[in-house]
């Protein structure tokens, strides 16, 4: 339990706003993300995300800090964890996006953050590791740093 009586999350989604912010060090969650996803890895969580994180992920890397090499070490780094399961998306996955998109019009969750919902809602996972309001407005924990201390 953390100081607030809060369990340690043990099975956490990893979001791309937080291997980006991982991965840029001029990024202003940098050394907060380095620290959560350190405390993460001390704790043997296991962390989930999806290809299309990885894809934005990626995409934020070499658009964003004009870094293709950098792009690459991400995914090799993400993809090599031992900690970390790439959730393959399924057609109901897509299908439930859809659904969320509807109904959650008055919000501007992307089809990305959708079928993220979705893949978080099958295993029934609540935790999320982002620096995206959106996992929050959706009704999951986005993780705050005092959360992991």
């Amino acid at each position: 339990m953390n100081p607030r009586g809060e369990p340690h999350p043990r099975r956490v989604f990893v979001d791309s706003s937080a291997y980006y912010a991982v991965s840029a060090e001029r990024d202003a969650n940098h050394r907060t993300a380095q620290a959560m996803l350190t405390s993460l890895v001390r704790r043997n969580a296991t962390m989930f995300t999806t290809r299309y994180i990885l894809a934005e992920a990626h995409a934020l890397v070499i658009n964003r800090l004009r870094n293709t090499r950098g792009g690459a070490d991400l995914l090799r780094r993400i993809e090599a964890s031992a900690n970390t399961t790439i959730v393959p998306v399924t057609d109901s996955d897509e299908a439930r996006a859809r659904v969320i998109i509807e109904r959650y019009d008055d919000h501007l969750f992307t089809l990305t953050d959708a079928i993220n919902f979705a893949v978080m809602e099958r295993p029934g996972l609540t935790y999320a590791f982002s620096f995206d309001s959106d996992f929050a407005a959706f009704g999951f924990t986005a993780l705050a740093f005092d959360l992991l201390r």
